[in-house]
């Protein structure tokens, strides 16, 4: 059950430096910033599962970014949610979601 605090936060400024790839009809985006193979297996890797709002979000992009760069990993955001996720503007609490979707 979601509520309006599942809706509240703010957009992040920033530029991802990622991209978006498909991996198995999957979108995906990616973020590899590896300098270090020496101890990395190939097959090392993350994968961040996202909020409500998705793989879009600038957010969840910069995060990736920022994971890629510190563990030298390559990260992948999947869209789980098919295509679909509410607009990012909900974050700056216009409405209340959690009673014009679900109330």
């Amino acid at each position: 059950m979601s509520c309006s605090a599942c809706f509240s936060g703010s957009l992040d400024v920033g530029n991802p430096m990622g991209c978006e790839t498909s991996i198995a009809n999957l979108d995906v985006y990616t973020s590899s910033q590896e300098t270090d193979h020496s101890e990395k297996s190939p097959s090392d890797a993350v994968v961040i599962i996202t909020d409500v709002f998705g793989w879009r979000l600038t957010n969840i992009r910069l995060i990736a970014d920022r994971m890629a760069a510190e563990l030298q990993l390559r990260v992948f955001v999947p869209d789980l949610h098919n295509g679909w996720s509410p607009p990012s503007w909900l974050l700056d609490g216009w409405l209340d979601p959690a009673t014009t979707f679900w109330g």
